[in-house]
């Protein structure tokens, strides 16, 4: 089957930066906490309360620098949304097809852009029960009270446009 569009996620470097320093941030409060609490706890003290110590540290590393390896995986390998010849809206992530509706059943669009996030907005006309299966790890945001709506992280305006011409015509 022949595509009319295929768009890519771009994560923006601005989006990047900002993500690298908070999580920079994050992982800097356990590594010093890890290295103050080494060199100024005392020894029995350290026996009783280390292992709390560096588990908490190293989840605060963790958990800092994991978003950011999220994102830079999203990088290497991007979300696609392709449109076909037979006019359906698909959304693949990993090389696999993860959702696919007839164009017909977008009632609107919009790109939408916050500070912590950026991408394209779908309104669907009705919802479809078998439609929505875990989308939120591929970087898809469904609101829990419309169903319908669907928002797609990481596409940019340019992307938005090109879907944008093509849904309209």
């Amino acid at each position: 089957m022949s595509e009319l569009l295929r768009i890519q996620t771009s994560i923006s470097n601005t989006y990047l930066k900002s993500l690298l320093w908070k999580g920079f941030g994050i992982a800097f409060i356990g590594a010093l906490s890890l290295v103050l609490g080494s060199v100024f706890i005392s020894e029995p003290l350290m026996k009783k309360w280390g292992g709390i110590l560096y588990f908490s540290a190293f989840l605060f590393i963790t958990l800092g620098l994991l978003p950011y390896r999220k994102i830079t995986r999203l990088q290497n390998k991007p979300n696609e949304i392709r449109v076909t010849e037979n006019d359906h809206f698909e959304f693949w992530s990993k090389n696999e097809l993860q959702l696919e509706f007839p164009l017909d059943q977008i009632q609107f669009s919009e790109f939408i852009e916050n500070k912590k996030f950026y991408g394209i907005r779908i309104q669907l006309k009705q919802e479809s029960p078998n439609l929505f299966r875990n989308l939120r790890k591929f970087h898809v945001l469904v609101d829990k009270k419309n169903k319908t709506d669907l928002t797609f992280l990481y596409f940019t305006k340019r992307s938005y446009k090109e879907l944008y011409e093509i849904q309209s015509l």
